[in-house]
C-alpha cells in the first residue's frame, strides 16, 4: 500500500516539475520576444528621428536604456507595485 503512495507521489510531482519547468522556459521566451521587440522598435526610433541618429553605437546604448527602463517598470508593474 505504501509503496503504491509513494509511486503515486512520485509520479506527480514529476508532472508538477516537468510543468514548472515549461512555464519557466515559456516565460523566457516570451521575455526575449517582447524585449527584443521593445529594443528593435527604440533602435529603429532613435536611429531615424532620434538625437543620436549621427553615431549608430550610441543610438544602441540609448536603445538598450529605453528597454532596460521598460524592463524596470514591466516587472514593478507585474509584482504588484
Amino acid at each position: 500500500m505504501t509503496d503504491r503512495l509513494r509511486k503515486a507521489i512520485a509520479a506527480r510531482n514529476r508532472e508538477i516539475v516537468l510543468e514548472a519547468g515549461i512555464e519557466v522556459a515559456m516565460g523566457l521566451v516570451f521575455c526575449l520576444i517582447i524585449f527584443g521587440g521593445v529594443f528593435v522598435v527604440a533602435w529603429l526610433g532613435l536611429m531615424f528621428a532620434g538625437p543620436a541618429r549621427l553615431d549608430s553605437g550610441r543610438t544602441a546604448q540609448y536603445a538598450l536604456l529605453v528597454t532596460g527602463v521598460y524592463a524596470l517598470v514591466a516587472t514593478f508593474t507585474a509584482w504588484g507595485g
